[in-house]
């Protein structure tokens, strides 16, 4: 079956993840480890994190279904950071919630968290609508077109990338998405008949977004 596979080793132009007790000085906690948990994972599909060992065989780590693997001892101090394969079974946004916790050396139950990470596995499909506003105009007065930008699964915040609003095959102005809109003004639409469209694309120089979000556009809207 597919997957999609965040690697263990280093691929510089996808998110290289991890976790790190680096900053924790030994004789802190007892035992000197600590429990990283996975509380959830709610998306389209599983997740499972594992490494790898010096052949390339799995040494599973975490799991989202197998109740066996929902926690992981930690060592901490200097030299202990980790990287792990990041596995998923399909596309689509996913909220992963983690929990550390501990004992300290006095035998205090400490710990962080729970906290979110969202994660997003492309391609996630796009949805782009087009509104114009007034419903007609006559020639020279302005006229707001506005798309409106949404995934199939929609992650927080707004997606990056840029609407080109366009009138047949002529570009009627260009914007960026801002909390899931984008709008252009113009004054210049000939008299007659229109068929207007917005396209999106998403933001290449954004780390990961060109390849996990698809570009959409919106059905012609006809406008006099």
């Amino acid at each position: 079956d597919p997957l999609w596979v965040v690697p263990e080793v280093q691929e510089p132009s996808l998110i290289w993840a991890g976790w790190s007790t680096e900053s924790v000085p030994a004789g802190v906690l007892a035992g000197d480890v600590v429990e990283l948990h996975l509380r959830g994972a709610e998306g389209p599909g599983r997740l499972e994190l594992f490494m790898t060992d010096p052949v390339g065989r799995p040494i599973r780590a975490l799991s989202s279904t197998d109740p066996a693997l929902g926690s992981y001892e930690q060592a901490v101090g200097p030299g202990h950071h980790v990287h792990a394969n990041w596995a998923f079974t399909a596309p689509g946004a996913y909220t992963v919630t983690f929990e550390v916790t501990a004992t300290a050396a006095d035998g205090t139950a400490v710990g962080t968290g729970p906290v979110d990470l969202r994660w997003l596995v492309g391609p996630v499909g796009t949805t782009t609508g087009l509104s114009v506003t007034p419903p007609s105009a006559r020639a020279g007065e302005p006229v707001t077109l506005t798309a409106d930008v949404g995934a199939e699964a929609e992650p927080d915040g707004s997606l990056a990338g840029t609407v080109t609003f366009l009138d047949g095959d002529a570009v009627v102005g260009e914007a960026a998405v801002t909390g899931g809109s984008a709008s252009v003004t113009t004054a210049e639409l000939a008299e007659g008949a229109h068929d207007l469209v917005a396209r999106f694309d998403p933001d290449p120089a954004h780390p990961g977004m060109a390849d996990a979000v698809e570009g959409s556009a919106s059905g012609v809207v006809p406008y006099t």
